[in-house]
């Protein structure tokens, strides 16, 4: 996860502006390392997008559990 974070940032490793924050969490890069940019001066730093893909990986989970739990033939007697 964090070499795709490495990947997305700027070349010099940091965000350009001195005063950004992640635009989840609300902390500095001098809190949280490293942010990547995106449109409109938003955002994110490396535990978020951390956070973030739990999140989804947790949803994809649940809905393929979902999904196995409906098909047909997946009912026990």
């Amino acid at each position: 996860m964090l070499s795709l974070l490495r990947k997305l940032l700027p070349k010099n490793g940091r965000a350009t502006k001195k005063k950004s924050f992640c635009s989840f969490c609300r902390k500095s890069y001098q809190e949280v390392g490293p942010l990547v940019e995106g449109p409109n001066e938003v955002y994110i730093c490396g535990q978020c997008v951390e956070l973030c893909q739990s999140i989804i990986e947790q949803e994809l989970y649940r809905h393929t559990k979902h999904e196995d739990s409906t098909s047909p033939g997946s009912e026990t007697c």
